[in-house]
C-alpha cells in the first residue's frame, strides 16, 4: 500500500464521522483584514472553552496545533484587539488558508468624552522585600494573567500601568489587556489597539512600564481587570528559563492558560499592579 494512501483515508473518515475527536491535526494559516487584505500581527487563534491555541506572528501567520480531544463541531475563535472575533467550525478551519477579520466598531464608550485633571498612582501591591512567584508558561498560547482592580473612582483613564516580572530570557515580549469587568469575571476589551512592551532581563525589584499615551481607555465602573500576555521569549543559550510574576501581598490573580479557555482563579496571592490614572 502506498503512502499516499493515507491521508485520503484520514480525509474520508473525517467527514464520515465529524462528531468524533480527532488525530492531533497542525494546522497553518494567515490573519488579514478584511478590508484590505493586510496580515493582523499577533491575532489570537485558540478553540473555544478548551485548553489549545496559539498567536500569529507579526505577519500573522500562525502554527495551530489541534490536540485529539478536540472535536470537528468545535468552533474555533480568533480575534485580534481592533478587530471583531469571528468563530469557524473546525471542519470548515481546516480547509481555509486565508482568515478574515472586520474591523470593529468604535463604540462610544471606548472613547473618551469626559476631562479627567487629577492624577495619582494607585495599586494593590505594597513595597515590601517579601515577594511571591508566579511561574508563567503560556507563551504563545493567548493565555492572560492578571487580576481585578478596585479603585475608588467610577470614572477615569489610565494613563500608565506598571508590573514586576523576574525574566531570565534575554527579551520577552509582552501584551498588555484592560478589559471591563462582568461580575467578578474579565469581560470585553477595553484597548482599541495593541499595547506591546519588550521586556529584557529582569529581576524581581524591577518595575515594567506600559504607557496608554494616546490610547487612553475611559472606565465608567470602579472595577477594571488588568491582564498580561506573553507572546514570545527567546534566549540566546537555548535553556528554558521561567517568566514569573512577582506579587508582595497575598490576594487572588485571574488567569487563563490559552486565548479561549475559561477563566480561573488562584487565591493564594496577587500580583503587583501599580497604574497612573487621571479622574
Amino acid at each position: 500500500m502506498s503512502r499516499s494512501f493515507y491521508p485520503s483515508v484520514a480525509v474520508l473518515l473525517f467527514f464520515l464521522f465529524p462528531q468524533s475527536a480527532m488525530a492531533q491535526f497542525e494546522m497553518r494559516g494567515r490573519v488579514v483584514s478584511d478590508e484590505n487584505n493586510a496580515p493582523i500581527a499577533y491575532a489570537s487563534i485558540g478553540i473555544k472553552n478548551k485548553e489549545a491555541g496559539c498567536v500569529a506572528d507579526s505577519s500573522g501567520n500562525f502554527v495551530l496545533t489541534l490536540p485529539a480531544f478536540v472535536k470537528s463541531t468545535d468552533s474555533v475563535i480568533i480575534s485580534s484587539i481592533g478587530y471583531e472575533r469571528t468563530g469557524f467550525v473546525v471542519y470548515k478551519f481546516r480547509t481555509m488558508k486565508d482568515f478574515k477579520l472586520k474591523n470593529a466598531n468604535q463604540n462610544l464608550n471606548n472613547v473618551i468624552v469626559s476631562s479627567h485633571f487629577k492624577e495619582m498612582k494607585f495599586g494593590n501591591a505594597k513595597d515590601e522585600t517579601f515577594l511571591f512567584f508566579r511561574a508563567w508558561n503560556a507563551k504563545g498560547t493567548g493565555g492572560e494573567i492578571g487580576q481585578v482592580v478596585e479603585v475608588p473612582y467610577n470614572s477615569f483613564t489610565i494613563n500608565r500601568v506598571l508590573i514586576k516580572m523576574d525574566n531570565k530570557y534575554d527579551t520577552c515580549w509582552v501584551r498588555l489587556h484592560i478589559r471591563a469587568v462582568n461580575g467578578e469575571q474579565p469581560g470585553e476589551e477595553l484597548l482599541n489597539e495593541n499595547v506591546i512592551r519588550q521586556v529584557y532581563t529582569t529581576n524581581s525589584t524591577n518595575q515594567i512600564e506600559f504607557d496608554l499615551t494616546g490610547k487612553n481607555p475611559e472606565i465608567n465602573s470602579n472595577k477594571v481587570f488588568v491582564g498580561f500576555e506573553v507572546l514570545d521569549c527567546r534566549s540566546a543559550d537555548g535553556m528554558t528559563h521561567s517568566v514569573c510574576f512577582v506579587g508582595n501581598e497575598y490576594g487572588q490573580h485571574t488567569f487563563k492558560p490559552f486565548v479561549n479557555s475559561k477563566w480561573e482563579y488562584d487565591a493564594m496571592f496577587s500580583i503587583s499592579i501599580k497604574m497612573l490614572l487621571k479622574y
